[in-house]
């Protein structure tokens, strides 16, 4: 693997065993296993070659997602991503528990957002109306 300070958007091929420092356990796992399979014809499909990069935190770090520091981390990986031309998403609970951490992603451009099914209606709402900010300003920034 290239290491995560050289380049922050890794390919899912590239991720072995030994990475789990740096990209997670999961990541590693998906990796492994995408370098097993996709050789012998595991078709796309699986999502194990959609997935490009993982980028790990937890809520170990005092206030978790809203700390402002993994914030600044997901923005970078947000903004990296997006300058190499890579689709972004974000798993996990934070989203779906704290409305605020779901509009930060969409004003940094994330391009999906997985969400717990009990909270599908109300971070809709908050995603589109974050949309809609967003695309008033880039009017507004062109219109100028």
């Amino acid at each position: 693997m290239k290491t995560a300070a050289a380049e922050p958007v890794l390919d899912l091929g590239e991720v072995v065993a030994d990475d789990v420092s740096v990209v997670g356990g999961k990541c590693a796992s998906l990796g492994e296993l995408s370098r097993a399979l996709v050789p012998k014809g595991v078709r796309g499909e699986t999502g194990l070659v959609n997935v490009k990069a993982m980028i790990p935190f937890c809520r170990a770090v005092e206030e978790g997602e809203r700390n402002g520091a993994v914030e600044r981390m997901v923005a970078h990986a947000i903004e990296a991503a997006r300058r190499a031309g890579k689709k972004i998403g974000i798993r996990g609970q934070a989203p779906s528990d704290y409305p605020e951490f779901a509009r930060f992603l969409v004003e940094r451009g994330i391009n999906s957002i997985s969400l717990n099914p009990d909270t599908v209606v109300q971070i809709t709402r908050t995603i589109l109306e974050a949309e809609g900010r967003a695309g008033a300003a880039t009017a507004a920034g062109s219109a100028e």
